[in-house]
């Protein structure tokens, strides 16, 4: 019999879990934490795990799922992750990512109760679908073969060591076009792995292995297909092959201690904020640019990378998806500080969230020239996620009036 049990990310629970899967539990945090891919960054963080286990004075164990939702299973127990902001919220600020599927102009609706596993999913197969629609990608490969003509390159000590054993034949290296691509063999790894994934509806099955099916002629995931990157040519594959990155990794851990098995589907929840909160913004700022940008410093090796710069260094943005406390926090005040000062700007922003029903007066602070300000997205009880992005957009909006005022 399973057991469900239900947590909130980066929030510290206590379970009453054997040490064997206390242990297991452990030992997949690690794993999807040594992965370069999961925090997409050169090298991991050392000795660091996305699930905290600590065992607890009185016999259980506290955990703690940071930054991560989804679903774990070991043993008897099922461990749903929720946000840690409400549902709604989430799910709206996450369908306004890259990563969410689009049809036409319209964002992609989303039933409330669905996992985000099952919600990833469809997302998924919608945007496989579409690049079907699109046209897959061909590319030439190499290939050789024996043939009754010759065609491309012959290879003659090869063609003559089958002739002298009486086969007449021409061995030839030649390019054929194919859709045996590295991308289209992510595509049907992904859609391979939903097909099998029991958490997902049997409709969302049964789509993925209808587009299996159809990539029939394409091969197994090699290793260095998922170093490849999309260019400008194949630009059609940037949004399926995102979410097939996340699904491939997401799923990709599954191991065992004794009898005890565990297997896990968690994905890291900031860049997913980020990038819908981003989009966001620029949905309700059109007269204005809204962009992610790397900026070095001289000829130090160091970059800085904030969330958000608005139009030409008019202004400059971060996204914190955590809940703002009554107080600045140092470290988020000091990293925008300097991204302010980085870009010349006089004007800097956290994004982030507050446990409050209604918009609150955004708290401001000045550091010499630079003026930061803290805007809170309430997600208290009564807030309708929707309306609270209109207020949002509105707010920012006259705040750049005011960084543009100052500037003149």
């Amino acid at each position: 019999m399973v057991h469900d049990l239900e947590l909130v990310e980066s929030r510290q629970s206590s379970l009453d879990i054997s040490e064997d899967d206390a242990s297991l539990l452990s030992r997949i945090g690690r794993e999807l934490a040594s992965t370069q891919r999961w925090w997409g960054e050169t090298q991991p963080p050392a000795n660091r795990s996305v699930i905290d286990v600590r065992r607890a004075q009185d016999g259980r164990f506290e955990v703690t799922f940071r930054e991560v939702i989804g679903v774990v299973q070991i043993g008897e127990y099922r461990i749903r992750v929720r946000p840690k902001i409400p549902w709604e919220h989430f799910i709206f600020i996450a369908s306004r990512s890259e990563l969410a599927a689009r049809v036409s102009s319209e964002i992609a609706s989303v039933e409330r109760g669905f996992e985000f596993l099952e919600i990833l999913c469809r997302w998924y197969v919608e945007a496989a679908e579409r690049l079907f629609t699109l046209g897959l990608r061909s590319d030439y490969l190499e290939v050789q073969e024996e043939r009754d003509e010759v065609r491309g390159q012959l290879l003659p000590l090869r063609t003559a060591m089958e002739v002298m054993k009486g086969r007449p034949i021409a061995s030839c290296v030649f390019d054929e076009l194919s859709i045996d691509t590295p991308f289209n063999r992510i595509i049907r790894a992904t859609c391979e792995r939903v097909a099998r994934l029991e958490r997902v509806s049997a409709e969302v099955r049964r789509r993925s292995r209808r587009l299996v099916y159809r990539l029939d002629t394409v091969g197994a995931l090699r290793p260095a297909d998922r170093r490849l990157k999309p260019d400008r040519l194949s630009k059609s594959y940037m949004h399926p092959l995102a979410l097939a990155h996340l699904i491939l990794d997401g799923c990709g851990v599954t191991l065992s201690t004794g009898h005890v098995q565990g297997t896990s589907f968690l994905i890291r929840t900031p860049e997913i904020i980020e990038d819908g909160m981003r989009s966001i913004v620029a949905e309700g700022l059109p007269s204005i640019q809204v962009r992610k940008r790397r900026h070095l410093l001289d000829d130090s090796g160091i970059s800085i990378n904030p969330d958000i710069v608005f139009g030409d260094s008019l202004a400059v943005a971060d996204v914190k998806y955590k809940y703002f406390d009554r107080d600045w926090n140092r470290n988020d005040f000091n990293q925008i500080v300097a991204f302010a000062t980085a870009l010349h700007c006089d004007q800097c922003a956290l994004l982030g969230f507050t446990f409050d029903s209604s918009f609150s007066k955004p708290s401001i602070v000045s550091v010499g020239r630079v003026k930061a300000t803290r805007i809170g997205w309430p997600v208290g009880l009564g807030t309708q996620p929707e309306k609270i992005a209109d207020v949002v957009t509105a707010e920012l909006n006259r705040w750049l009036l005011n960084s543009r005022s100052t500037m003149l």
